[in-house]
């Protein structure tokens, strides 16, 4: 049986099925954004325009280019300090949870 991958997958287990699947998905998603980048390129009106690789194409990267939350920064770099170190305004305590 071969699906989506193009192999036979019998003798695979449900992990090295879902490597493979991984794999074929973001090759062929490579090409795909390849040909947007080219296409794109080539309508470039001035040589200042930006230059556009496969990696502004391909959702696999998305997750790389988009920047953290001001909160997240805040979350991540509080364990440097020691709790009485810093003040919080009222109301704008990250370890605070409000919903949003």
């Amino acid at each position: 049986m071969s699906g989506a991958i193009g192999r036979d997958i019998s003798g695979m287990t449900l992990r090295e099925v879902l490597w493979c699947y991984e794999g074929v998905s973001y090759e062929r998603w490579m090409g795909s954004a390849a040909v947007m980048s080219a296409i794109y390129n080539s309508q470039r009106a001035k040589v200042s325009d930006k230059v556009w690789s496969f990696v502004d194409f391909h959702p696999a990267h998305a997750a790389d280019r988009k920047g953290r939350t001001g909160k997240q920064v805040v979350q991540s770099t509080q364990q440097w300090f020691a709790p009485e170190e810093v003040q919080w305004l009222p109301g704008h305590d990250p370890g605070v949870t409000d919903g949003r």
